[in-house]
């Protein structure tokens, strides 16, 4: 089954919106084990809320924001002194660190997984609050759990 594809189509029926939400919010929670800063944890919580109505847009926004800039911290992430930052990023590294461990992966598709994890989790807050059009990408549907696929639409 394409989990993508049935995303698409649910997302067609506006009743069905608040249930791809709350999906993609969950498997973004699969993945706090790969970020280290805390900010994930606190934007489930935050993602959960503004869900449910319990938060304003400006304070769910607060936090998807420091999400989004994890994001382009991790792509432009460079320790060449001529290019970019310099100073080392600790949770990034660990980051790092994890997702190598975890996903028995090697430094550069480590650091490509871990990019494409926080641009998949961005991409997943973005749909909490502008749902028309904001599925994450192909590229990022290996983010997507079948089981809790299952779990939220059976």
């Amino acid at each position: 089954m394409d989990i993508l594809k049935k995303l698409s189509e649910y997302n067609s029926k506006p009743q069905r919106q608040k249930q791809i939400k709350k999906y993609l919010i969950a498997c973004c929670q699969k993945y706090t084990k790969y970020r280290s800063s805390g900010n994930l944890v606190k934007g489930i919580k935050s993602a959960k809320q503004y869900i449910n109505g319990d938060i304003s847009w400006e304070k769910f926004h607060d936090i998807e924001y420091v999400l989004e800039g994890e994001a382009f911290a991790i792509d432009f992430y460079t320790t060449d002194r001529y290019l970019g930052k310099y100073d080392i990023d600790k949770n990034m590294l660990l980051d790092l660190k994890k997702v190598r461990i975890g996903e028995q992966l090697n430094q550069t598709h480590a650091k490509n997984y871990l990019i494409d994890l926080a641009y998949f989790i961005d991409g997943a807050f973005n749909f909490c609050y502008f749902p028309d059009d904001n599925l994450p990408d192909n590229k990022y549907k290996k983010f997507l759990c079948p089981v809790l696929f299952k779990r939220y639409f059976s």
